[in-house]
């Protein structure tokens, strides 16, 4: 469902971007630093150790440390970012992503681009808009012209894959900053969570969605990535929403 150029060449995939692989983290302005497109002067991620692994009859997760150097080999910022899927049927996949952002060592700007995303997904060629492939979002509208630069609590791409219509959606935890999120997301198959890029999203040189985070703090990110089939009315992506953000309460009471 998402694309895996250039780690593979496909005739079926297309060849543009090649910094847009599958589902990953990039900002085009970390410092005056760039590490969302890729070329020699450039900034890097750079895996650093896994901390933990775990599997259960339940789910497993990853969670892996990682260092963003400029292309001079400064370390600017380090994150922590751990993946947790979970054990579903075969109809559906899920698993949630959390992202800790932290500077390196002293205090780190995070600049306002719309060129990144705290969580960004490529769909394959086939699955995007230009193919016959939709966005939707929470408020029900469709495809980049609508979609691009608004905020929404999920944003969901759906299409052809394998003869069936299947969908990923991307959902946006209320304690995360500037929920809900804005999107970057388009019709050649890019959906990013993008909550700094208010300039270009709101049309107005005054608006301005950068972050300092000063040395010894943190931002903290919370994701869940739902896989489904047909589109999201069918996957009821906006039920499994609620049901993550509102879970039930189990109480006991002592007669």
């Amino acid at each position: 469902m998402t694309r895996d150029y250039p780690m593979n060449s496909s005739e079926a995939d297309s060849a543009d971007r090649p910094h847009q692989r599958s589902i990953w983290m990039g900002w085009g302005d970390v410092a005056g630093v760039d590490f969302w497109s890729e070329g020699e002067d450039t900034g890097r991620v750079v895996h650093t150790c896994f901390e933990k692994y775990h599997s259960g009859p339940v789910f497993g997760r990853i969670a892996a440390l990682h260092s963003w150097k400029g292309p001079d080999g400064n370390e600017l910022m380090q994150d922590r970012t751990e993946y947790r899927f979970y054990n579903l049927p075969g109809s559906m996949r899920m698993f949630d992503v959390y992202v800790t952002l932290y500077p390196a060592r002293d205090q780190v700007f995070l600049n306002d681009t719309p060129k990144g995303g705290v969580l960004c997904v490529r769909m394959a060629t086939a699955l995007g808009v230009n193919h016959g492939g939709c966005i939707t979002n929470t408020v029900g509208q469709v495809n980049e012209a609508e979609t691009w630069g608004q905020r929404a609590a999920w944003c969901d791409y759906s299409g052809q894959a394998g003869g069936q219509w299947v969908g990923l959606s991307v959902l946006d935890h209320p304690s995360n900053f500037r929920y809900p999120t804005y999107w970057n997301v388009r019709d050649y198959g890019l959906m990013a969570a993008n909550p700094l890029g208010l300039s270009a999203f709101l049309g107005s040189d005054r608006a301005d969605g950068s972050v300092v985070l000063p040395e010894g703090d943190s931002l903290h990110f919370q994701y869940r990535i739902y896989v489904h089939a047909g589109d999201s009315s069918d996957g009821e992506v906006h039920r499994k929403y609620v049901d993550w953000v509102s879970p039930p309460q189990a109480r006991v009471e002592r007669s």
